[in-house]
């Protein structure tokens, strides 16, 4: 079968920073290429055109949504399913509970300490509001406080204290 090209569709720039640096370089199948695709200026119907313009011949795609303040990720994907047409339920992850969890969850008791961080355990329920207090005063913003956090971030801390984290790595990653 021939290889193709993968399509990470999200929400945002925090997202895709993430991806690109923890998801990317991991993905089975060495797709023929990687690029991301954002919809949250547009909207759920910006999906739909941009799956209804793709060769699924040529093309696959994974849809990753926050939970937000969605009961679980099975109502998540109801709602997602239900307005996005054509959206394949087994190519959405849902993000518990935001993105801002997947950044947390990969850092170990040692890089916590040396962050300024207290260790801590699950990030499932983490909040973008929560992630903000967390931020260490040494850090001019929340962008440098990412990129650091994507420095040290461990795959296997990140399966344990997150579970659509493990879920990702699970189904789509090596």
């Amino acid at each position: 079968m021939p290889r193709k090209g993968l399509f990470l569709i999200v929400e945002g720039p925090r997202d895709e920073d993430f991806l690109n640096s923890v998801v990317k370089p991991r993905l089975k199948g060495n797709p023929l290429f990687v690029k991301v695709y954002k919809f949250s200026r547009n909207g759920e119907r910006s999906i739909t055109r941009f799956l209804a313009g793709l060769d699924p011949a040529k093309t696959d795609y994974l849809c990753f949504v926050d939970l937000d303040k969605s009961p679980c990720a099975t109502a998540k994907k109801g709602n997602l399913l239900s307005s996005v047409p054509g959206l394949d339920p087994a190519r959405v992850v849902v993000v518990k509970k935001v993105i801002e969890g997947w950044y947390l969850a990969g850092l170990d008791d040692r890089n916590c300490r040396r962050l300024g961080l207290r260790p801590f355990g699950g990030t499932e329920n983490v909040s973008k509001d929560d992630f903000e207090k967390m931020m260490p005063n040494r850090f001019k913003s929340l962008v440098d406080f990412r990129n650091e956090l994507l420095k040290c971030h461990s795959l296997p801390h990140a399966r344990a204290r997150n579970r659509s984290f493990d879920y990702l790595v699970r189904r789509f990653l090596i």
